[in-house]
């Protein structure tokens, strides 16, 4: 009876000891997550200041952008009523027709670069054989 009431408080004895080592992971791991929802917490304004300068960059890249579409336009359309009133057209006229003009122009543009872009395709094909 002593060998079996030894066995048994040894069976009792690690179930115990599981029990007490499982609480301690889970205090361990609830301490662990806690101090990581602090550091996620302390880092928060870091990251909205990180954020909001991101923001900015991209607002300004934006508006660089838009500048320089702008300015593109401002010189097609220039260089487009040049063009218009040396072939005897007035600027009322040029202003009316415009808006198509300036579609028709990015049409161009866009296939001229296209082509241009074939070209350059087909020459670098063509040196490296």
């Amino acid at each position: 009876m002593s060998e079996e009431r030894s066995t048994e408080m040894t069976a009792d004895g690690i179930e115990q000891m599981k029990a007490r080592l499982k609480r301690e992971d889970e205090a361990k791991e609830e301490a662990f997550e806690k101090r990581l929802e602090e550091i996620r917490e302390g880092q928060a304004p870091w990251r909205a200041e990180q954020e909001a300068k991101e923001r900015a960059e991209e607002q300004k890249r934006r508006k660089l952008l838009d500048d320089a579409r702008h300015k593109r336009e401002q010189e097609m359309k220039k260089s487009a009523l040049a063009s218009w009133e040396s072939s005897g057209g007035t600027e009322a006229e040029f202003e009316k027709a415009w808006p198509s003009l300036r579609l028709e122009t990015l049409k161009r543009r866009t296939l001229e670069d296209g082509e241009r872009a074939r070209i350059v395709q087909r020459r670098s094909n063509i040196s490296t054989l």
